[in-house]
């Protein structure tokens, strides 16, 4: 279970996340229950594993692409499972935080960087772009997983659920952009909202 919570996490919030940013004409109800997946896999993705649920809480207080009303609505989600995981933080917890905060926050620069590269919504750039950072991240999560850097021992499992995570929801990024690109019938124009 320690790929597949993730994994589905990452696709389930990706699905949400461009419906909600490319405003696809999707029934409410679809909209509710991926709502209610994202709450339910991260829930389990996060359960016992303080080092992935307080990074979460950095995002979200950092508000790294919290930008709807649901998004914000799931702070107080993150934060109760994290202070629930607490008992799970063990021994030099400082030196574990500071790890964790450290990927998390490469994350974010890497996404800066991508919307400063890649502004629009879908472009076959962007496509090309995600496409090979799905690569990276099942690299690293193979890599990780397979335990042959010196990684600390805690660390292991939650780089590798952030790893699963990112690898499918670029997964579901390229996917969806394909889709629309070459399958819905709009025009890059429509699909930007310009």
């Amino acid at each position: 279970m320690d790929f597949i919570n993730p994994f589905m996490l990452g696709i389930v919030t990706k699905i949400y996340d461009d419906i909600v940013d490319i405003k696809l004409d999707i029934s409410t109800n679809i909209v509710h229950i991926l709502q209610s997946l994202i709450i339910l896999f991260f829930t389990l993705t996060a359960y016992n594993d303080f080092y992935f649920s307080f990074p979460c809480v950095i995002v979200s207080l950092l508000n790294s692409g919290f930008d709807n009303p649901f998004w914000k609505s799931l702070i107080p989600v993150i934060i109760i499972v994290t202070l629930l995981n607490i008992p799970y933080m063990g021994n030099r917890f400082i030196l574990k935080i500071l790890a964790a905060t450290s990927a998390v926050l490469g994350i974010i620069v890497l996404a800066t960087f991508e919307d400063k590269l890649f502004p629009e919504e879908v472009s076959i750039e962007k496509i090309v772009f995600r496409g090979m950072l799905m690569f990276v991240f099942a690299i690293g999560a193979v890599i990780i997983n397979s335990k042959v850097l010196p990684l600390p021992t805690f660390s292991i499992k939650p780089l590798f659920k952030l790893a699963s995570f990112m690898f499918s929801n670029m997964i579901a990024s390229v996917s969806i952009m394909t889709y629309l690109l070459y399958y819905s019938g709009k025009s890059l124009k429509e699909l930007n909202g310009q």
